[in-house]
């Protein structure tokens, strides 16, 4: 609720959120809910059908898009655009389309909250790296078999790097562990929110 507050507290009369790669849809609801604009995009079509769905409310601001999102024209700017557990899946060239054409989206000086999967953790440690700046994680334990290419960042200067249109206004992070015993084992995330500079 503080991100909510802090749009309003700079004056926008309506709070407009865009979630980029939102599933099924449960972090629009959850912005809807809290009477803010709330519109969804991802790239499977199943997660777009299943939230619609689940969510018949919002069913007409979840969208399919193509992963550069070429194919999506919203009709307003957003104040808010959240992008978690969903950039890192794209390799860096890649990563700045996906940025610059959020930007276009994006009311001035409008807010960006997103998640990126860091070097620390399970993940990293079995990956190995491909010619594209992205890693192959590949690995199987009691719980889970992994197969998927992901852009790590080290830290927040690294971030910054890869991520020049963006100034840091706070950064947190959060351990991806499903069970206790995972603690501090599987992957650690950071969570970013920044303005457009």
């Amino acid at each position: 609720m503080g991100l909510i507050n802090q749009l309003h507290s700079d004056g926008a009369r309506e709070v407009t959120v865009l979630d980029h790669g939102c599933g099924q849809g449960a972090a629009v609801n959850f912005f809807h809910e809290q009477k803010c604009n709330a519109f969804g995009i991802d790239v499977s079509e199943a997660a777009i059908i299943d939230g619609k769905n689940m969510f018949p409310e919002i069913k007409n601001n979840l969208f399919q898009v193509d992963p550069l999102l070429k194919n999506f024209k919203p009709d307003l700017m957003f104040s808010l655009i959240t992008s978690i557990q969903t950039m890192y899946y794209l390799p860096p060239s890649q990563i700045l389309i996906v940025m610059e054409k959020l930007r276009s989206f994006s009311m001035p000086r409008g807010i960006v909250y997103l998640t990126m999967m860091t070097t620390t953790g399970t993940y990293f440690e079995n990956s190995i790296p491909l010619d594209n700046g992205m890693r192959h994680v590949k690995f199987t334990d009691d719980r889970i078999s992994v197969d998927q290419h992901i852009s790590f960042i080290e830290d927040e200067a690294d971030f910054l790097k890869k991520f020049p249109m963006l100034e840091i206004v706070e950064v947190g992070q959060y351990l991806q562990s499903f069970r206790r015993s995972d603690f501090r084992r599987e992957c650690t995330h950071l969570a970013i929110t920044a303005r457009w500079k």
